[in-house]
């Protein structure tokens, strides 16, 4: 069990720090990206009244962006081409040496075609003016922002790996008590149900003796009939308590075909008293490794559960196949109206709908409960879903 709630800890605090440091890298990454931006425009403003070596007063961005003076060299790779109408005359290229003038004219003339004021191509950042066309490499800016990029990758995977390290470290110990108080509470149900089960023995024998010797009455029905509840309600609570206590079981190959058409055929007569169609599509030599006793157990309580509280009358339908590596246990039935609570709920222990669930019809409100443990005691899944018009699907995915 701590560990189990171990795994559930530490896997929470790294989704909730990865999300923090996605927000974060994002954040940076973004406030950067349109600093650069904002830098480059700056520029080409520059650029676009005046000569970079003509001094001037100071214009300064507090932020991420780049210190910009009128006076300050152009922190960008540059050039200037010189148009005459839609035509490139001449192109500038002292800020640029790394391109050559006949790429440069290009790149101006491909700029003009386009017709937009400013623009992009490539990793160049143009603006149009009416006598010139200003072009700014940002390539080294870009590069500059991918290795922030990296760095604060790198330095939210530290953090994730010294995160795991502290919430493992630490983990057992802010668990124990936690861990203490529901291994009690579990002991306390399992020693309170095999105590409550001598005394039920004891009623149980007292009134079959008395009914030797006056009869069967109907307060001795009625006795019995409660005891032989209140028996069973113990046994699924001690399986509660079992599956909430990881208990390991037996596991073997189980033919799971065999045991659906066995269940279907212990609950045929109820279903026709109750005047219950059933229609059963069971694939054949389907096996999983699993408890066959545990196995028998949860087709009985969806079995059991579709008699129970099917419609009058109506129809149950059972369903197993198996697709790919996974098998499909499913059982449905009509009925009256749906509940209005959610499907989920119906497997919660002693959830009970009004509609659907009462107790004169002689469930618990927990053997759905425990049709859930069982399918989690086998790695697996137990769902439900409300399928129109009136129909109640309870799926079981191993």
């Amino acid at each position: 069990m701590i560990r189990s709630l171990q795994k559930k800890l530490i896997a929470t605090a790294l989704l909730s720090l990865s999300v923090l440091l996605i927000l974060l890298i994002g954040c940076i990454v973004t406030i950067s990206y349109v600093e650069m931006e904002r830098s480059a425009d700056a520029t080409l403003a520059r650029l676009a009244q005046e000569e970079p070596q003509s001094p001037g007063p100071s214009e300064h961005r507090p932020f991420f962006g780049y210190q910009i003076s009128l006076g300050a060299p152009i922190p960008f790779g540059h050039f200037i081409a010189k148009r005459d109408g839609m035509q490139v005359s001449s192109v500038d290229m002292r800020g640029l040496p790394t391109l050559t003038p006949e790429e440069a004219l290009q790149l101006a003339q491909k700029a003009l075609d386009t017709g937009a004021k400013e623009g992009k191509l490539g990793s160049y950042k143009y603006l149009v003016t009416e006598t010139q066309v200003i072009f700014l490499d940002n390539t080294v800016q870009m590069r500059t922002l991918f290795t922030i990029l990296v760095i604060a990758c790198a330095v939210s995977l530290v953090c994730l790996a010294l995160m795991l390290f502290l919430v493992w470290f630490f983990s057992r110990r802010l668990l124990r008590p936690i861990v203490v108080n529901l291994q009690k509470q579990r002991q306390f149900v399992t020693d309170a149900g095999h105590e409550i089960k001598t005394p039920l023995a004891i009623i149980q024998a007292n009134t079959e003796a008395l009914e030797l010797h006056t009869g069967q009455t109907k307060w001795s029905a009625h006795i019995r009939a409660q005891v032989t509840r209140m028996d069973g309600l113990m046994q699924k609570l001690l399986l509660l308590a079992q599956a909430d206590e990881e208990l390991p079981l037996v596991f073997t190959c189980v033919n799971l075909s065999d045991l659906c058409q066995r269940a279907v055929e212990l609950f045929t007569e109820p279903a026709i008293r109750r005047n219950l169609a059933m229609q059963v599509s069971v694939s054949p030599h389907i096996q999983l490794q699993g408890n066959g006793e545990r196995l028998e157990q949860l087709l009985q309580i969806l079995l059991d559960n579709a008699v129970k509280y099917a419609s009058s009358p109506g129809t149950i339908w059972v369903t197993l196949q198996q697709e790919g590596r996974h098998i499909h246990l499913s059982v449905a039935n009509t009925v009256t109206q749906l509940p209005d609570a959610p499907p989920d709920s119906l497997l919660d222990r002693f959830f009970r709908a009004d509609t659907a669930r009462t107790q004169s019809s002689g469930g618990y409100g927990i053997g759905l409960s425990v049709a859930k443990a069982i399918c989690q005691m086998h790695h697996g899944k137990l769902s439900a879903v409300y399928e129109a018009p009136n129909r109640i699907r309870f799926t079981a995915l191993f």
